[in-house]
């Protein structure tokens, strides 16, 4: 009898490490990312901007300063291509600090820029992702719709696969996003400082939560029935 007893008690364990080791960390996982403050606009302070061929009419983004420049000269700058996935990008191009010439988008992508502001931690810490991206990289999009050109508060670019929720490719009429008439010509340092990545970030959808409680709910109410059975046979002899 003890010895059915331990047998259980060793299923039971183990069915519990199997399920920590390979349903529990895919859901917990923390997924980085960086921070969008503005699109088709030139990089400012602290900033960290999307460029699609919107931005100057073209494919081509110059990288020094001047007028219709990407201003890359103190950013990390990332190009982009789309998957067979909505949402999510592959890079194809990873610099630092581009002085000269100019930068591609891919067809269907997007340029990616961190601004570094060696005043704003926030700033340094998303430059510093940005920098060290590889090609090859998958990246994720959420709160940004490259074909309207509108990004929500919030927006941020994952820095891996998840799952989002997909765009919409109608424009919004609703006044909050319409471009204010405002004076909105002040001085890009006050406007540009990028907010705690803690406020931008938002959990990405990486698994079925509800799915994983139940079958652990489910363990541990085998287990507690299994141990009930063992003390009652215990007490019939």
């Amino acid at each position: 009898m003890k010895k059915r007893f331990k047998a259980l008690l060793a299923i039971f364990a183990v069915v519990m490490l199997v399920t920590a080791t390979l349903v529990i960390p895919a859901d917990a996982e923390e997924i980085e990312t960086v921070y969008v403050t503005l699109i088709n606009e030139s990089v400012t302070t602290g900033s960290g901007n999307i460029f699609t061929k919107d931005f100057n009419g073209t494919n081509k983004v110059d990288a020094p300063h001047g007028e219709n420049s990407g201003n890359f000269v103190w950013a990390a700058v990332v190009a982009a291509k789309p998957t067979d996935k909505a949402s999510v990008f592959e890079v194809t191009f990873v610099q630092n600090r581009v002085t000269e010439g100019q930068v591609t988008i891919p067809e269907g992508g997007f340029i990616y820029a961190a601004h570094y502001d060696s005043t704003s931690k926030p700033s340094e810490e998303n430059y510093v992702k940005a920098r060290d991206l590889e090609v090859g990289t998958l990246l994720t999009i959420s709160g940004i719709n490259l074909k309207t050109g509108k990004i929500n508060e919030g927006a941020v670019i994952y820095l891996g696969e998840v799952e989002v929720d997909e765009p919409s490719d109608e424009p919004s009429d609703e006044p909050s996003d319409e471009p204010s008439d405002e004076p909105s010509d002040e001085p890009s340092d006050e406007s540009s400082e990028p907010k705690e990545s803690s406020e931008q970030s938002k959990a990405p959808k990486t698994g079925d939560t509800g799915t994983i409680m139940l079958v652990i709910s489910a363990i541990f109410a085998l287990a507690g029935a299994t141990f009930i059975a063992a003390k009652r046979r215990k007490t019939d002899y």
